[in-house]
């Protein structure tokens, strides 16, 4: 006979633990960075601003929405190249392992306003 496995509902120490983990070092690793790295020649992430209070879903699933802010260069070296800065909002589903591991399992950046 099999037993069910209750999921577990997060935590508010869950969704700190999912906030922390989403880095500018995990979004360059992710698929969200073809992306962002698109944008200019030399792409940087500023800062990765994660809304805690909107991560939703069990530790089997996590949802949540973030912006990342980035500067982006332009003709770097040149008399006539420039920087500017930006923010992107973007979206995850992660998990928490048994060990307490947060496992991005998908991360997106809507960059469209950057071509409007």
């Amino acid at each position: 006979m099999a037993v069910a496995h209750k999921q577990r509902e997060l935590t508010d120490d869950d969704r700190h633990r999912i906030a922390t983990a989403l880095t500018a070092d995990v979004i360059a690793g992710s698929n969200a960075w073809k992306a962002l790295g698109d944008l200019s020649e030399e792409t940087v992430i500023d800062e990765v601003e994660v809304f805690e209070s909107e991560i939703d879903g069990r530790r089997s699933k996590a949802e949540g929405i973030f912006n990342v802010y980035v500067e982006l260069e332009y003709g770097r070296g040149d008399d006539d190249g420039f920087q500017s800065s930006d923010a992107y909002p973007g979206r995850f589903v992660a998990h928490i392992e048994d060990d307490g591991r947060v496992v991005f399992d998908s991360i997106s950046v809507d960059v469209s306003s950057f071509y409007a």
